[in-house]
């Protein structure tokens, strides 16, 4: 407190002097009427940021596909069992060690001999990110196989969260330009072959139920779903937005749902790279 408090008187910085108190005398003293508090606003830079993201990108992938997939496993691991009216074959044991394994790696990245322990880290994620995969497919596999759908040729996509969800999902099959998506009614789907492989197809799922499924079916030939748009060398015009591009990224994007532009360009535009630069003052330390 010594140090940074001359640091304050020394700089003239715009920042709080410190001094020791206890909880109940600093209580007692801000529980005054007419207490006045000064307004400190902004975020201090997570300046561990640099390490976890990419030194470690590997384990931290495999840490996020672990937090994603693993209580989706769960859910349609207990949707299963209670279509099969038994919990006998429920993966209590495997669900328990995934969980354990993807929340093992603590504090001790990196330091001394630390590619022992990130090593450890990383495989203890990795465990947990596989496990998710293998148990969520046997779930869905097995409901899947309950579902009897009217047309041939079907795609179950479900969502596992606890409200209405619209996005974007993929499937393999041989190749997919060959390929486009309806609806259970039969509408065209907006879907396209993956840029990166020509045996899986993206399309839109709209609408998705809570906790549930919905069904669509693949359909050989090539048709396109009709789409209001206008296509300028630097604009874009649709049913939903109004985009133009400028030096540096989108110069002008309005959303026609809202009425309103959604990004202020004045001094930046939409997409901007901004390099401020970091030339590194250890983990936690403040600059000096």
């Amino acid at each position: 407190m010594k140090e940074w408090n001359e640091i304050v008187a020394k700089t003239g910085a715009n920042i709080p002097t410190l001094r020791h108190s206890t909880v109940t005398s600093f209580l007692s003293e801000i529980k005054q009427p007419g207490a006045k508090f000064e307004n400190l606003e902004g975020d201090r830079p997570n300046i561990w940021a640099y390490i976890h993201g990419p030194g470690h990108h590997k384990a931290i992938t495999a840490s996020r596909k672990a937090g994603r997939i693993l209580p989706s496993a769960e859910i349609f691991g207990t949707v299963d069992a209670l279509l099969n009216k038994s919990f006998d074959q429920y993966p209590t044991q495997r669900l328990s060690k995934a969980f354990e394994e993807s929340i093992y790696p603590d504090h001790g990245w990196g330091g001394k001999n630390g590619h022992i322990t990130d090593s450890i880290f990383k495989a203890k994620l990795e465990f947990a990110a596989d496990e998710a995969d293998e148990l969520l497919q046997a779930s869905l596999n097995s409901i899947t196989e309950k579902i009897k759908t009217k047309k041939s040729n079907g795609i179950v996509v479900y969502n596992d969260l606890s409200w209405k969800r619209s996005g974007l999902a993929t499937a393999k099959i041989n190749n997919a330009t060959l390929y486009y998506v309806v609806d259970d009614k039969g509408n065209v789907v907006p879907s396209q072959t993956s840029t990166w492989n020509k045996d899986e197809i993206q399309f839109y799922a709209a609408e998705i139920p809570s906790l549930g499924y919905k069904t669509f079916y693949l359909r050989k030939g090539k048709k396109n779903p009709k789409v209001n748009k206008s296509v300028a060398p630097n604009s874009l015009t649709n049913d939903y937005y109004t985009m133009h591009l400028g030096k540096g990224g989108i110069s002008y994007l309005f959303d026609h749902k809202l009425g309103s532009e959604i990004l202020n360009t004045t001094r930046f535009s939409g997409g901007d790279i901004l390099a401020m630069g970091y030339n590194g003052n250890g983990a936690g330390n403040l600059p000096k």
